[in-house]
């Protein structure tokens, strides 16, 4: 016997199994499932004919160069290992389809360490600076907004990096009133505290709102320390569907694919604490995370 998840059991879970893994598999009715225990969910909580199993892998391969299929991830920024930050993960994949050797380092833009890295040279940096339109912005220590890496590396190389995005915007505020509040000791007491949609609990709003540059997916759950019933392994829902509808998968820096943020957040909160989201969608071939596993 194992354990299924804490908290009280739901109603379908005696009956429906459950893995936070992607793994995909396509059904007879040609519906891409997360993975082969969510089409046998399906099965478990519909009164409809029972869906078989027909492949592994999603039903459909698109053209990952289709430009709908790319739009689909929004603005979603990732840093790749070339240096260049990409509106989404989807031109990543179209370029590997041109079998360059492009990888992706991280969800959020590149910071002005890792390009300083990739490129090596100033000359560079102002090569790129002139040819080439980004919009990461870098917050330098002489309150000066530039647009990207490559402007700052070209124009004012031996400005230190304050904040990595626009100087004075409301999530810079909220991190320089986390350090503040750190640093004076205001966070001592229980009176701030905010439970995050991870289910972690944070000293206070301005700390979860600066731990969310680096983790779109985080948000308040409600104000307060986070209880049992705030466990994202835990679902809202009682019929069961939450095991079928899984929602975008992302790609966690252990190397697995998860189903939902949320299931990724469950592994994170009850088996490994150090598990962050590296970008949107099934995780790439050769992904370096070096950096976030230090």
């Amino acid at each position: 016997m194992e354990i299924h998840h804490s908290g009280p059991c739901h109603p379908k879970d005696a009956i429906c199994p459950y893995s936070p893994l992607y793994q995909p598999v396509c059904g007879t009715d040609h519906h891409t499932y997360a993975n082969l225990e969510a089409l046998t969910c399906r099965n478990v909580l519909t009164l409809n004919d029972n869906v078989g199993f027909y492949q592994e892998g999603q039903c459909e391969c698109k053209d990952p160069c289709w430009r709908a299929g790319m739009d689909e991830w929004g603005h979603n920024p990732v840093c790749a290992s070339n240096g260049f930050t990409y509106s989404n993960i989807g031109q990543v994949i179209c370029l590997q389809s041109m079998d360059s050797d492009v990888t992706v380092c991280h969800d959020g833009g590149c910071s002005v360490e890792e390009v300083k890295n990739i490129l090596g040279s100033q000359n560079e940096a102002c090569h790129i600076s002139r040819t080439h339109i980004e919009w990461n912005p870098v917050c330098g220590e002489d309150d000066t907004t530039y647009p990207n890496p490559f402007v700052m590396l070209c124009y004012n190389p031996l400005v230190q990096v304050k904040f990595a995005g626009e100087c004075i915007s409301p999530i810079h505020r909220s991190c320089q009133k986390a350090a503040s509040d750190n640093r004076n000791g205001i966070n001592d007491t229980n009176s701030f505290l905010v439970c995050g949609s991870d289910g972690m609990t944070y000293n206070s709003i301005h700390e979860l709102i600066c731990e969310g540059q680096y983790n779109k997916y985080l948000c308040t759950r409600h104000i307060g320390p986070c209880t049992q019933e705030d466990d994202p392994c835990l679902s809202r829902g009682t019929d069961g569907s939450h095991l079928i509808d899984q929602g975008i998968p992302v790609c966690g820096s252990d190397g697995f694919t998860y189903v939902t943020p949320s299931a990724l957040f469950c592994v994170k909160k009850n088996h490994n604490s150090c598990l962050k989201i590296v970008h949107d969608g099934i995780c790439l071939p050769n992904i370096k995370r070096f950096h976030l596993l230090n």
